[in-house]
């Protein structure tokens, strides 16, 4: 063969007096020389250069069959998974304690979505078969719902004591300034992208301390908008509403009013 793709059947020899064995292709190569990974019907895993593969039409075995759609290759024979889901989706899943938590879909393999939740405070990944879990509605975004976080890149070789990141910040889809912290432990540093946007910015932070005391927060919130794209990037991409996330700042903020006060 002159290239192979993920999930071709194939068709080799291990030993010349021996038939040829048969699998499938568990990665590509767009050139003779290059070398593919390949999985037997038996379940034995080869690498294998392009040129020694031939193309093969006999049946998978059921255990080859089986291994493939566990894993998301889509060979000849395979059953092809939707699970009916879509990366960014909202679920209900069984956190493997019997309760059912949010959390967002980050992945799919076979009939299988990987979710991503925060479970009794800690960020999980778990793998739930598609049929076991159910829609749930996005944590809502109250007053801050024309507000939009575009272009988030996480910049993790430069956070230190606060998470590094550049964004673009949209007001009903349209961009109106860029956000950014350097990671080094300082607030957010927004650019107004045209002439008047610094009223944009003021308002963006007005609307994110609003949103804040709406959503349960019992103190003064200062560099309120900064706390808002902290909860929409980090925890409710994992499924935690704002009154979720603040019940817990309450009881911090609690601590060291109560500490001041002694």
């Amino acid at each position: 063969m002159e290239s192979v793709k993920k999930g071709e059947r194939v068709q080799f020899l291990v030993d010349a007096d021996q038939p040829a064995v048969t699998g499938v292709a568990i990665s590509g190569g767009t050139s003779p020389t290059a070398t593919v990974k390949v999985a037997t019907d038996d379940l034995k895993g080869y690498t294998v250069p392009v040129r020694r593969l031939t193309p093969s039409q006999a049946p998978l075995s059921e255990r080859l069959a089986d291994w493939c759609s566990r894993h998301g290759v889509r060979a000849p024979g395979v059953a092809s998974f939707d699970t009916g889901y879509a990366k960014g989706d909202f679920v209900l899943a069984d956190d493997g304690n019997g309760r059912q938590v949010r959390g967002m879909v980050v992945g799919s393999r076979g009939d299988a979505v990987k979710v991503q939740a925060i479970i009794d405070g800690e960020f999980y990944e778990m793998m739930r078969s598609a049929k076991d879990v159910v829609p749930a509605a996005a944590p809502p975004l109250g007053r801050m719902e024309r507000w939009g976080i575009a272009d988030y890149k996480e910049h993790r070789n430069r956070s230190e004591e606060t998470v590094a990141f550049s964004a673009v910040i949209t007001l009903d889809g349209v961009p109106v300034f860029h956000a950014e912290n350097a990671g080094r432990g300082g607030c957010n540093l927004y650019h107004p992208m045209a002439p008047g946007g610094h009223d944009l910015v003021r308002r963006f932070e007005d609307d994110a301390r609003e949103w804040a005391r709406e959503s349960g927060f019992e103190y003064e919130l200062t560099e309120a908008s900064d706390t808002f794209i902290g909860w929409h990037q980090l925890q409710r991409a994992f499924g935690q509403d704002a009154e979720e996330f603040f019940v817990k700042w309450n009881a911090e903020w609690s601590e060291m009013d109560l500490g001041r006060r002694l």
